[in-house]
């Protein structure tokens, strides 16, 4: 047999037991208590958004001029290190 009672700590009273030791009442089984912690802190927004920014100027690239008359194979052989 298994029951879930949801409550706030302050509202834990002997009314409370009472009526939770009652539900058990001629049964032999283990009462478990467990407590959910709560999020510590909300999600950051303004945080999150700054870590963007932050990854974004990181990796931005510069603009690459190409002088006018230069071949784009040129360019391309060279980041390749191929020469045809």
């Amino acid at each position: 047999m298994e029951a879930t009672f949801v409550v706030d700590p302050q509202e834990v009273d002997a009314q409370l037991l009472a009526r939770m030791l009652e539900f058990f009442k001629d049964k032999k089984e283990p009462i478990t208590v467990r407590l959910i912690e709560s999020p510590k802190e909300s999600f950051d927004w303004q945080k999150w958004f700054e870590g963007m920014e932050n990854i974004r100027n990181r990796t931005e690239r510069i603009p690459i001029e190409v002088p006018p008359g230069l071949d784009i194979n040129d360019i391309i052989d060279g980041i390749n290190h191929v020469d045809l």
